[in-house]
């Protein structure tokens, strides 16, 4: 929680854009973009979980393919930062934290972070 809170108060709510996605009405921070958006809890585990299915075939995903998934752009690294089955499936965990507007805001954190290189094993 600490980290979270961390990363959000260098990144506030109110000097940012928010991403409202079609399903959800959480706001939620994404720790490695440090983007802002809203969704809802089951649209995030059940984007996880869909992509896992798919790394068992394909072997990896890429971060962006996980954004793309959760309703959101990619970013310019996204393609460049993912996740291999060699290292574990997509771990996310959620924490809940303030944002600086007082807002609730739900904490997107990666226990296996994507990395560079993850389509080489």
């Amino acid at each position: 929680d600490a980290v979270a809170k961390d990363k959000m108060e260098k990144n506030p709510v109110s000097n940012r854009e928010v991403v409202i996605l079609e399903r959800g009405n959480t706001l939620c921070f994404d720790t490695v973009s440090g983007r802002y958006f809203k969704s809802d809890i089951e649209k995030i585990k059940k984007a996880v979980n869909e992509l896992n299915l798919r790394m068992r075939d394909e072997m990896y995903i890429s971060l962006n393919e996980f954004y793309y998934e959760i309703g959101l752009n990619g970013t310019s690294i996204g393609d460049e930062l993912g996740w291999n089955i060699d290292q574990g499936y997509i771990d996310v965990s959620f924490s809940s934290q303030l944002a600086d507007d007082g807002t609730p805001c739900l904490v997107i954190e990666y226990h296996i972070a994507p990395r560079y290189d993850f389509s080489n094993g």
